[in-house]
């Protein structure tokens, strides 16, 4: 059997930003959070705005998501 190729995965940095509603009132965040992609950096916003801020997904609108440079 052939040996399979293994792609090496990095962690990068993502920059959202986005609102979220919290008690009636609409207010922005930017947040830098860590993924090996786009998709799991979306996961760990969520996870991240709904254990500090006990906010749903529903209420969470990411307006932008970019690679950031920060390290």
């Amino acid at each position: 059997m052939a040996k399979k190729e293994t792609k090496e995965l990095k962690q990068q940095t993502f920059e959202a930003s986005g609102t979220f509603v919290d008690k009636g009132i609409e207010k922005t965040f930017t947040k830098l959070v860590f993924g090996f992609n786009e998709r799991t950096a979306k996961e760990n916003l969520f996870a991240l705005m709904g254990s500090k801020h006990k906010l749903k997904r529903r209420v969470i609108k990411i307006n932008e998501m970019k690679l950031s440079e920060a390290k």
